[in-house]
């Protein structure tokens, strides 16, 4: 089984591929884009972003098992631009605690 800092990283390069595919969708516009497209994107966003939710409650607030304050400052940034987007239940509680985290790491 592979550590939350392991996971993470997982799911953040993930995400970015997943930006990279929604980047094109933008630039290609909707002429070249179909709506299951856009929808299994959209999915898989939402996916990966429940999941770093899920992780921060896996971490029991300890920001090591993150792999440290670089990697918190990545997913308060994932959480905050999606999680508005997404309205995924008790983030902002979570967003909270890893503010806690980074503060207690003087980032």
């Amino acid at each position: 089984m592979s550590s939350l800092f392991e996971e993470n990283e997982q799911i953040l390069d993930e995400l970015e591929q997943a930006e990279y595919r929604l980047e094109k969708i933008r630039i290609d516009g909707p002429a070249k884009t179909d709506g299951d497209e856009k929808s299994e994107l959209a999915a898989t966003l939402k996916t990966l972003v429940v999941r770093l939710v899920e992780n921060i409650a896996k971490s029991g607030g300890k920001m090591d098992e993150f792999g440290g304050a670089v990697v918190l400052v990545d997913l308060a940034d994932v959480l905050e631009r999606y999680g508005e987007i997404f309205k995924i239940p008790g983030l902002e509680k979570k967003l909270a605690e890893l503010r806690t985290m980074m503060d207690q790491a003087g980032g």
